[in-house]
């Protein structure tokens, strides 16, 4: 594993609270993401649970 691929110049992890865009955005992003595609399933399945079916009042043959 390459550590110098986290660290900059001045020594210090580029993903700690110290730099506030950086690690917001590498955290909320992906976590909102996540919740945006959860959200969207879930709405997917209650209105296919919650559309009525249509039901003959024909018997079979």
């Amino acid at each position: 594993m390459d550590w110098e691929v986290y660290y900059n110049q001045n020594e210090y992890c580029m993903l700690s609270a110290a730099n506030p865009y950086v690690y917001y955005i590498s955290f909320l992003g992906p976590s909102c993401l996540i919740l945006f595609v959860n959200l969207t399933v879930f709405l997917m399945v209650t209105r296919v649970l919650f559309t009525p079916r249509n039901v003959s009042s024909k018997k079979p043959p």
